[in-house]
This record gives structure tokens, C-alpha cells and sequence, in this order.
């Protein structure tokens, strides 16, 4: 049986007993019973661009930022890599003048106080967690589809060709932001969306946080290397590193790092012998 339920409150968990009714059944009349709470609809205005919620990002995507009823994909293939995070604070932009997020949890691993501290209103957040593939991508075109809906965010482990077409035409009759996170291994596959990017963890040494010509130097946190591997009417193959500070709760770009440190021996010596030089 699939459940649905408003994030802040445990108790407003629907249905409580089961139903012998078809499961999908059950699933539309929670998100009916959820998304009726509100009333306001989104505005018809194709020409609004919003940000990914990180610049860095933005500037990859050719019109430097995102649309609603656009579908956005992220690739990765660790856990913990960053891409449900930063997919997050797409569907948190997309939200910003209004409009419900709703996640789609089959695996039942989206802990809402967390998206809390990364700047999401619980107000505004429905969780759906279906108990089969089926009813999770129904659940997905049903979200996408609704006119009070202003965000989709999902894992979806496989996902057919035919099935990411109906994720895509839903996401765009509803003006829709989807946020899909995908396995690594779906970019040898064919896509619907819009924009598709992977999600590499960089590891690396960090030294202590310190400042360097003016920029900081990443000393904590997870660093990321995102690039865009697909986007519909531009060009892919653009790259940026990414600090992910889950403490501060913070995505920056402005920190340098030399994965070789080496170099500094090297750079001293460069200054000896300069030195040594000037002195004859």
C-alpha cells in the first residue's frame, strides 16, 4: 500500500489501514486530499527563468537558470555523492513564488528535517511514498501534471524510454520543475529531459582553511565535480567544481585547491634560486 503525508506531522500519515482498492487508486486520493489544501494555481508565464540555487550552476545552462515545466536530470553513482542535494535546491528555487514540492519516495530515505535546513518550507512539502515501481511513476505524473505542484523530486532507478516521455509531458502541461536522480549508469541512455548533469565526488585532501591570492581554499565539507552531459538547445560539456558545506549549509564555487602539494616545494625553490640569482 502506498502512503501519503504531509512532512511536519507523522500523524497525518493516509491511509492508516489498508483498502482493497487498487493501490494507485488509494495514492490519488491522498495527493487529491493533500494538494486540495491549496487553492492557488501558477501563474501562465513561460519567459520566467529561475536559478538552480547555485550561480555556478546557472552559468553552465545556456539560459542561465530554469523554467518551469522543464525536467532536470542528475546523474551519480555514490551515495552522498551531492546530486540529491543540489537537485533539492533546484526543486527549493522553483518553489520560491509559491507552489507545493512534492517528493516521491520510494525508498523511503528523504528525511524532511533535513531538507529543512537547506532552506525548504515543510509548509509546502508533500512526501509520497509508493510501495511499487508502478505506482511511483504514476505518483510522479500525477505530481507533475497538477497545477498547485510547483516541484517533482524523485530517485528513479530505472526508468524506460516511454516512461521518462510521460514523466516529461506531464512536467510540461503542468509547468512543472521535475527533478529526477538517476544512476550513473543511465547516461548511455536515451533522455527526455531538458538538462541532464553527473555528479563526480572529488576526493581530495583539504588543507586548513586558509586564504590563497584572495580566495578561500575548501578545507571541509563534500567536494563535488558537476558537468553537463546533455542540454536541449545548447551546447554540453561545461564543468564546475563544487564545495557542499553541510554544516553551514552552503554550495560555493570560490575556493581554490592544489591537488598537488608538491608544487609549494617546488615554487620555494623557484624563489631560492630567484633570490640566489639577484644576489650574484
Amino acid at each position: 500500500m502506498s502512503s501519503v503525508f504531509r512532512s511536519e506531522s507523522a500523524d497525518l500519515s493516509w491511509p492508516k489501514q489498508p483498502v482493497p482498492r487498487d493501490g494507485r487508486d488509494q495514492l490519488v486520493d491522498g495527493l487529491r486530499q493533500q494538494l486540495g489544501r491549496w487553492g492557488a494555481t501558477k501563474e501562465d508565464d513561460e519567459a520566467t527563468i529561475f536559478s538552480c540555487g547555485v550561480m555556478a550552476l546557472d552559468r553552465l545552462l545556456p539560459e542561465g537558470g530554469l523554467r518551469p515545466g522543464m525536467m532536470i536530470e542528475w546523474l551519480s553513482s555514490l551515495s552522498g555523492s551531492g546530486a540529491a542535494t543540489l537537485g533539492l535546491l533546484c526543486a527549493r528555487e522553483a518553489c520560491r513564488e509559491g507552489g507545493v514540492l512534492v517528493v516521491v519516495d520510494r525508498s523511503q530515505t528523504f528525511y524532511p528535517p533535513a531538507a529543512a535546513t537547506w532552506g525548504v518550507d515543510l509548509e509546502r512539502l508533500i512526501v509520497v511514498r509508493p510501495k511499487t515501481v508502478r505506482d511511483e511513476l504514476w505518483a510522479a505524473v500525477q505530481a507533475l501534471h497538477s497545477p498547485v505542484v510547483a516541484a517533482m523530486w524523485g530517485k528513479f532507478e530505472r526508468l524506460e524510454s516511454r516512461a521518462f516521455r510521460r514523466l516529461q509531458l506531464a512536467a510540461e502541461a503542468g509547468r512543472t520543475l521535475g527533478v529526477l536522480l538517476r544512476p550513473a549508469a543511465a547516461r548511455g541512455q536515451p533522455t527526455w529531459a531538458n538538462v541532464r548533469l553527473e555528479v563526480s565526488p572529488w576526493s581530495a585532501v583539504c588543507s586548513p582553511l586558509h586564504e590563497k591570492n584572495g580566495q578561500r581554499t575548501a578545507n571541509q565539507g563534500r567536494l563535488a565535480q558537476v558537468g553537463l552531459v546533455h542540454c536541449r538547445g545548447g551546447r554540453e560539456g561545461g564543468s564546475v567544481t563544487l564545495e557542499i558545506d553541510d554544516v553551514a549549509h552552503t554550495v560555493q564555487s570560490d575556493f581554490t585547491y592544489d591537488p598537488h602539494p608538491l608544487r609549494v616545494v617546488t615554487d620555494l625553490a623557484d624563489s631560492a634560486s630567484r633570490s640566489r640569482s639577484a644576489g650574484a
